[in-house]
């Protein structure tokens, strides 16, 4: 627990100062008690760590204990992980205690065991000096029941041989799909057709697009089920057949133009040959992706309303609504409930940031959390600060396509600690409901809002491609894909 003279000082985030990233949390299946005694920790930890924020006397000593609360989470949680210290494995005295119920379980089972070799030696003997007229009898009832329990059929006999005959079925295949089943009966229907009527074209072509149409179900099935469990390593595997059909169809144009043949060596100089080892680590220096990712991000010249360029935005502006409605979103600090509900709406498997404490950690141990994070959130709402350390994230760059040493063909993926998106998650709710209150969203704007965009979007564009086929009339539509999107965006 937190002592209540405890005083923890923020964290200082500098270049040079930059605390280096734990690994992940992650909680072993808890039984019933490890689970309730889990619950004790977090929640004490929880109300100690609740009141000191809310009685801090200035921002900088409630940062220290809002910056506090992911580490000692940490802590406290280590032993119930997966992976934990070998100071905090199991006690063995549990193991001692439970030594003497273990030995007479032992000492039961050991004379259970005797006594039944025991009834067996008897049972033995019995059976020993019964006489050879009792086996026989016993012999004779048993074929009589036999006989009487499968009565002789009257009429024509018919052997064995020719009933296997009559019902003889081809084997069941061992398959692990039923979709591999059906290939298998698919290849066995089509050298059947061809055996029998090689003449008959249109149904052998017929039969080779069943065959066909059950592979690419089969391939789909695979790749989903390679998606679903190794979706990085399912992706990189597209990526390389497509780059290896790329360098097969450049190698087979080379051949046949001059031009081909002398650009040819630079593709394979800078793209990764399909069965090159990719261990996926960036060969750029530091420097050179901060030049870049910086040039990127930073807009060419800040945007002022009031200048000439600013026209259009104040006659937008000019032309809203007045907003009236919900205005104590904008207000009021987060409440329990708002923070609640992101907490059911985020993904547990997200990767964490710097602390390493995701969000499955946090949706575990909701009811205990609940009343620190609101604490937190409050906090950071009246000061209109957030903490350093939730300022920092790890940034991965995933491999796209292209040359390797070109920084545009790396996309940076940034990873952030949980309650601080869950903190922005619970103000861009509010932002998304004040503005869809207030007419502040344009028509057809589909991201950044409640609703799912991307696939309205969808729905329509393929809803007018089977109109244009139905009707037999000419479609155009045009995708814009900007590059630089969020980079380019004046601010």
């Amino acid at each position: 627990d937190v002592d209540d003279g405890e005083v923890y000082a923020p964290m200082t985030i500098g270049p040079d100062e930059v605390p280096a990233r734990r690994p992940r949390l992650r909680l072993r299946q808890l039984s019933d008690e490890e689970l309730e005694a889990a619950g004790d920790v977090v929640e004490r930890l929880g109300a100690a760590l609740s009141a000191k924020i809310t009685d801090a006397e200035d921002w900088a000593t409630a940062e220290g204990y809002i910056t506090a609360l992911p580490h000692l989470l940490y802590d406290k949680l280590q032993p119930y992980s997966r992976t934990q210290p070998q100071s905090q494995q199991p006690s063995r005295p549990l193991r001692r205690q439970r030594q003497p119920a273990a030995a007479h379980h032992e000492q039961q089972r050991g004379a259970e065991r005797r006594q039944g070799e025991e009834q067996q030696q008897d049972v033995g003997q019995q059976q020993q000096q019964r006489s050879p007229a009792h086996h026989r009898r016993r012999r004779g009832k048993r074929k009589g029941r036999r006989q009487r329990r499968h009565p002789r059929q009257s009429g024509r006999r018919t052997s064995g041989t020719q009933q296997r005959r009559q019902h003889r079925q081809r084997p069941p295949r061992t398959t692990r799909h039923h979709r591999e089943h059906r290939i298998d009966e698919a290849l066995d229907e089509l050298r059947a057709l061809e055996r029998a009527s090689p003449q008959s074209r249109p149904a052998i072509a017929k039969a080779r697009r069943r065959v066909g149409r059950i592979r690419g179900a089969l391939d789909q099935h695979l790749l989903r089920h390679q998606f679903d469990t190794a979706e990085k390593a399912c992706v990189e595997g597209i990526l390389e057949r497509a780059q290896a059909a790329r360098t097969a169809r450049a190698a087979s144009t080379t051949a046949t133009t001059t031009e081909g043949a002398t650009a040819a060596p630079a593709q394979t100089a800078t793209a990764p040959s399909p069965g090159e080892d990719v261990d996926g680590t960036c060969p750029i220096p530091a420097d050179d992706l901060w030049r870049y990712f910086d040039g990127v991000n930073t807009p060419r010249r800040d945007f002022d309303p009031d200048n000439s360029d600013g026209e259009a935005f104040r006659t937008a502006m000019a032309r809203l609504p007045p907003a009236t409605q919900c205005r104590e979103t904008l207000t009021e600090a987060p409440t329990a409930d708002e923070i609640e509900t992101q907490l059911q709406h985020v993904r547990g498997a997200s990767s964490p940031g710097l602390d390493g404490v995701g969000y499955d950690t946090y949706q575990r141990f909701a009811a205990q959390l609940l009343p620190v994070l609101t604490a937190a959130f409050r906090r950071c709402w009246e000061a209109k600060k957030v903490p350093q350390s939730w300022q920092v994230g790890v940034v991965r760059l995933l491999y796209k396509k292209g040359a390797r040493d070109d920084p545009a063909n790396w996309r940076p993926i940034c990873l952030q600690q949980a309650i601080y998106k869950l903190y922005t998650g619970v103000l861009a709710r509010r932002l998304v409901r004040w503005m869809d209150a207030n007419d502040r969203h344009a028509p057809g704007q589909k991201g950044f809002r409640a609703v799912n965009g991307c696939g309205e979007h969808n729905f329509l564009a393929a809803t007018l491609i089977d109109h244009a086929r139905r009707k037999h009339r000419s479609l155009y539509e045009v995708w814009y894909d900007f590059r630089n999107a969020f980079g380019s965006v004046p601010f």
